[in-house]
């Protein structure tokens, strides 16, 4: 790729008149002029041409912009400085880098450069698709698009009425808000994902607020009243007996500005439960109540699907629901991407069958997906030992030695059985798993185990009848 020729990118708008009036300001020899809006260099290298003893400081928050003006300007290099700021900074600027400390001339070209218009990724022009970043400087604050998925409606109207002078602000931000929750809508950590009606807890918040100025103003007239009438009580101008009520009023009074700062502080809270917020990056999998709906208590509202670990869900039957385990191996095949095989682990296995299917829901992670992979795609699923370690044996091999489990191998070259203890992964209807003691590829004894015994003389049978 060639190096980009910015002088034919960008042609500067007035350029010979912000010459002429920069004129007036620039003494006759040297002087600083201070480009606010340095772009890609063309007032800048105009003014370095025409204006030989100058010093010019170029000013821009846009990284892209200093690199491009600053090759442009290169053969400038001791009049030019480049600075990456904002022009809200200019007097910094010029105290570090002019020689007298001031400038004599300043330019300000304001607005959107036409290059942050054409480089499509920089998320400032809609006539292409393309993120919606929208920054001068890529490398500080939020882009457009998590503004507006994470701002309050009322900040997103805001920014639509005062910068956009958008008379349908209100109508706009409100449509924004409802449709961040989108199915398949890729989110960041702590984006808003959506609001439940907050009227009825800001009001709460408003009578609780009452109640508690209510609380303390009685809490002070007590108090007072306290005050007064102790010396009162001392010198037995009043009766012990009053004293001692104004003092259980008083006991009275402060218990009820706790309750009702108790009730302030749970609706407040509540207030902040009327916003859900996404817990982890992700994409969203399933949006499970819709506006306006009424939701209870434990209602589910949406399904996120965590970003670098997805995971397949697969109902095993009750006779091998025993050989599975946490932590356990599995190969999974995504039946739309023929040839690609993916390593996972087993996140869950459910304690309970359904109820309908009488089969045991499990839940098996993959760190890392293919790049055509989607979600709701089906699978395969094999299941391998822990580590891909575990031996699957049927149940009639096993053979009870005491407390311990064991099986009986006939080893390679061999004409008696050995008796093997073994440690088990796990034990179904049907199936053991062995984690140890018996190596793939062994022969083992699957049949009559109980009527055997290490003196028995044996030959593999390959099944047909003699």
């Amino acid at each position: 790729m060639g190096t980009p020729d910015t002088s034919a990118r960008h042609t500067p708008v007035l350029l010979d008149e912000c010459l002429d009036m920069l004129a007036l300001g620039l003494p006759d020899e040297g002087g600083v002029l201070v480009d606010c809006t340095l772009g890609m260099g063309g007032h800048s290298e105009a003014a370095l041409k025409r204006f030989h003893d100058i010093r010019l400081i170029g000013i821009d928050r846009d990284p892209q912009a200093i690199a491009l003006a600053s090759q442009r300007l290169a053969p400038f290099a001791d009049r030019f400085t480049a600075v990456q700021t904002t022009y809200d900074h200019i007097d910094e600027v010029v105290a570090q880098h002019s020689p007298s400390g001031k400038a004599d001339a300043i330019l300000m070209d304001l607005g959107v450069s036409s290059f942050q218009l054409d480089e499509v990724e920089r998320g400032f022009s809609y006539s292409a698709d393309a993120p919606l970043d929208m920054r001068m400087d890529p490398t500080s604050g939020i882009s457009a698009a998590q503004l507006l998925a994470s701002a309050p409606e009322e900040e997103i109207a805001r920014i639509l009425r005062v910068y956009g002078e958008e008379r349908f602000a209100s109508r706009i931000a409100r449509r924004i808000v409802e449709r961040r929750a989108d199915v398949g809508a890729t989110v960041a950590r702590g984006d808003v994902l959506a609001r439940l009606d907050d009227t009825p807890f800001k009001l709460a918040i408003k009578e609780s607020q009452a109640d508690l100025a209510q609380a303390r103003a009685t809490l002070a007239r007590v108090q007072r009243d306290v005050g007064r009438n102790r010396a009162l009580a001392r010198s037995g101008a009043i009766a012990g007996a009053d004293f001692d009520a104004l003092q259980t009023q008083r006991i009275q009074a402060r218990a009820q500005v706790r309750a009702a700062q108790s009730r302030l502080d749970r609706a407040r809270n509540d207030l902040a439960y009327a916003t859900l917020t996404a817990p982890a990056a992700g994409t969203i999998a399933d949006v499970a109540a819709e506006a306006g709906q009424v939701v209870a208590v434990g209602t589910p509202v949406l399904r996120l699907a965590h970003t670098g670990e997805q995971e397949v869900q697969v109902d095993v039957s009750e006779s091998r629901i025993g050989q599975l385990t946490q932590a356990q191996v599995a190969i999974v095949r995504l039946l739309s991407l023929p040839g690609v095989e993916l390593t996972g682990i087993v996140r869950e296995v459910a304690s309970v069958a359904d109820g309908a299917t009488r089969t045991y829901r499990v839940r098996v992670a993959l760190p890392e997906l293919p790049e055509a992979a989607r979600l709701g795609m089906t699978a395969s699923v094999r299941f391998k030992g822990a580590a891909g370690t575990h031996v699957q044996l049927p149940i009639s091999a096993l053979f009870q030695q005491g407390e311990q489990p064991a099986v009986w191998v006939l080893p390679d070259d061999a004409t008696q059985l050995e008796l093997r203890p073994i440690m088990l992964a796990a034990m179904g209807t049907d199936t053991i798993a062995v984690a140890r003691g018996v190596a793939p590829g062994e022969r083992v004894v699957v049949a009559g185990v109980h009527r055997l015994d290490a003196n028995v003389a044996v030959r593999v049978w390959d099944g047909r009848l003699p």
